[in-house]
């Protein structure tokens, strides 16, 4: 802190130009933003006369100051001269005081803690700091972490300068496309980042990429160029060829990132799938497994490979993936049979040897566990075949036998996701499996004791139950161990939209009978909103589940909002400030047709803009509350206009009456509102509107 409080006070008279703004300017602008700029900036200047101790009181004020500014969000664009300055004239200064000590400074690289505010600043400012884009990329060449001591980190300068730089969208893609001619590999590097996030507007450095892969000598330049082409999603002719060249690139890891673009193709082409067959033929396991993994992304399209994966199945060839472990090859092939579906059933006696006894697979130092290859050639199977009386056979067999727990859940699984009629013959073993399960939980596992949650023998019982559900929507067994595994298992919660797993559940618990009782979904659903509260000091870590995944459970299980929405809106009225969270349930009810609720037109009301920006986003799933959100469009604050303009642009057509009111919004004096004015008109009828191209840069204020 001393360190940077001296540094900051050789930045005397650190002013805006009168043509940006300036003290003069904020002096007569009554807004609070206004007054939080005038006083930024005294404190700067007092920084200069100041003692060492009233210095660190001082870079602790500006900090507070630029977290405050922060908050403000696109309303705070006047500050972007000032924040822009104060962070490239203060790492200037640093940057000179480094260079003269003798000896190891405490800080690596010239970034301090008050950069990163002035970072985090413009990324939340947004399209408006666009003149702070060069700024940002040369902090791209900074070190990873910044740190206060040896030990302890603050943040990263990198990431938070490509996250300002993704947010600030648009304006940055020409800047991001010239720092690819840096001569520093790691902003060549880094600026990669944020062009793959910067969709569709970064198509344009489509032509630049292809350059970059094919040239660059830094290889991990090569490998991110090939990524954040796959990223864009734009695959065009000579993109394709590119990709395909990139595959006897020298390195292996851009070949591994080229065989990952090109699963990515789509639709899929007859000279993808014949370049990723040439590289099955790679020296390297891990660009093979890359290409079997592409294979099976191109679907049906990859029929004429068929042949050559069926014999991969018999591999006995194994990889590791960093600390993770050991995998064997053909795991990989036979899920890539799985994704190319019905064309693949010849190779199902192949994949049926493979579930009944797999290769075995060694390498230097183990043996590698056969039972996760069993679960992957049963999950392709029936992929495969789902209605072949033989599979249905061999997977009730698996469930009536099987000891492990890997390849019984995943023929389990298979059976619910084939469901009735033709996996209807292996109810019978179903439901004996898991009556027996279900008594081996409450003797052994401690079924009703939420501590147990989360065991395998809990796994293998929810599996269980889910599948017979699906069989027999009026089992009313299954049905209370599937609700009582949703409403109790913080880990099934977490990872409810990770899989086919996950969806399988939600389907059969929705189908189910007992789900139509208004009283059972209200109860289901209030058991989950109580897992928004803080969690108990005592409940361990593992068990903690992350808001935003409850909040989305919710919404999935009462599309309709009847008993999730009052409790959303309850607890957006009296929650902490949890940001995170806040902004998961106001993107949450605006799928709700909540929009006339009395506590989202008492938000609306409010004085604060952020409160008053959450009301407008929820009600974009509401057409009645059109005339609320078109007055929004005059409101005085940015963040109100670009809440408005995107609750408008997810009515669509609906909002087709606002047209005139947003085509003004096409000349605001926001870069942001200008932008989103534009994409909003495009929602609203994409093949009718005329195309405006916003202003480069923003007006004056």
């Amino acid at each position: 802190m001393l360190r940077y409080a001296l540094v900051l006070a050789t930045v005397t008279g650190l002013v805006v130009p009168a043509s940006s703004g300036g003290r003069a300017g904020w002096a007569g602008e009554p807004s609070p933003v206004g007054e939080l700029l005038a006083a930024l900036e005294a404190d700067v200047d007092n920084l200069a006369d100041a003692t060492v101790r009233e210095q660190n009181r001082l870079v602790w004020t500006i900090e507070r100051k630029l977290e405050k500014l922060h908050r403000f969000g696109p309303d705070a664009a006047e500050a972007v001269p000032l924040v822009t300055a104060l962070l490239s004239e203060a790492r200037t200064q640093t940057r000179a005081l480094l260079s003269e000590e003798d000896e190891e400074p405490l800080f690596a690289q010239p970034v301090s803690q008050l950069d990163l505010m002035c970072i985090r600043t413009l990324g939340a400012i947004g399209p408006d700091a666009a003149p702070a884009v060069p700024v940002l990329i040369e902090i791209l060449d900074q070190a990873e972490l910044v740190r206060i001591s040896t030990n302890i980190a603050i943040g990263s300068a990198t990431y938070d300068a490509a996250r300002a730089l993704t947010k600030i969208g648009t304006p940055a893609v020409k800047s991001l496309i010239t720092a690819l001619d840096h001569q520093s590999e790691r902003i060549r590097y880094h600026a990669l980042w944020p062009l793959g996030d910067i969709r569709p507007a970064a198509e344009e450095a489509i032509p630049r990429l292809r350059e970059s892969l094919a040239g660059d000598e830094e290889y991990m330049v090569r490998q991110m160029a090939a990524w954040t082409i796959a990223k864009i999603g734009s695959f065009s002719d000579a993109t394709v060829a590119a990709l395909i060249a990139a595959l006897d690139d020298e390195h292996h890891v851009v070949r591994c990132a080229a065989a990952d673009a090109l699963g990515d193709v789509h639709p899929a082409r007859a000279e993808v799938v014949d370049a990723l067959l040439g590289a099955l033929d790679d020296e390297n396991i891990e660009v093979r497994v890359r290409a079997v993994r592409a294979l099976g992304k191109q679907g049906p399209a990859s029929v004429k490979a068929i042949p050559v994966l069926t014999k991969l199945l018999d591999s006995t060839e194994a990889y590791y993936v960093g600390h993770v472990g050991v995998f064997a090859f053909h795991q990989d092939v036979a899920e890539s049979l799985g994704a190319i579906g019905p064309p693949a059933k010849t190779a199902v006696p192949a994949l049926l040897g493979m579930a009944r006894k797999p290769p075995e697979v060694k390498d230097s130092l183990f043996t590698v566990s056969p039972h996760r290859a069993k679960d992957s050639a049963t999950r392709a199977i029936a992929a495969i075949a789902p209605e072949d009386p033989d599979v249905i056979a061999f997977l009730a067999d698996t469930v009536r036998t099987g000891s492990h727990d890997l390849p019984v859940v995943a023929s389990v699984w298979a059976l619910g996701r084939i469901g009735p009629p033709a996996a209807s013959p292996a109810l019978p073993v179903l439901r004996v499996s898991m009556e027996k399960q279900s008594r081996r939980e409450t003797s052994e596992w401690g079924f009703r004791d939420p501590s147990q949650a989360g065991t395998p023998a809990d796994a293998r019982l929810r599996e269980l139950a889910v599948a017979v559900l699906r069989l027999d929507p009026n089992d009313q067994a299954a049905f209370d161990v599937v609700a009582d595994s949703l409403t109790r298992n913080a880990e099934i919660r977490c990872d409810i939209f990770h899989g086919d797993e996950g969806e399988l559940l939600l389907d059969a618990i929705m189908g189910a009978a007992a789900w139509k009782s208004p009283a059972t979904r209200r109860n289901i659903v209030k058991q989950i909103d109580r897992y928004l509260s803080p969690a108990p000091k005592e409940q361990t870590v593992r068990f903690y589940t992350p808001g935003e995944k409850v909040v989305k459970l919710m919404v999935r299980l009462d599309p309709e909002g009847q008993f999730a929405a009052p409790m959303l809106l309850a607890r957006l009225r009296r929650m902490r400030p949890d940001h995170f969270l806040r902004d998961a349930i106001v993107a949450a009810l605006s799928k709700l047709p909540c929009g006339d609720h009395p506590i989202l037109l008492e938000m609306l009301r409010s004085s604060d803009p952020l409160l008053r920006a959450e009301a407008i986003t929820a009600m974009g799933s509401s057409p009645g509350m059109l005339p609320e959100i078109v007055a929004a469009l005059e409101d005085p604050s940015a963040r109100i206009r670009l809440a408005a303009l995107r609750a408008l642009g997810q009515m669509g057509a609906r909002a087709a009456p606002a047209r005139v009111d947003v085509e003004r919004l096409l000349d605001d004096r926001r870069l942001a509102v200008r932008l989103a004015a534009e994409t909003t008109l495009q929602a609203m009828a994409p093949s009718d509107v005329e195309q405006h191209q916003p202003h480069d840069c923003p007006r004056g204020m």
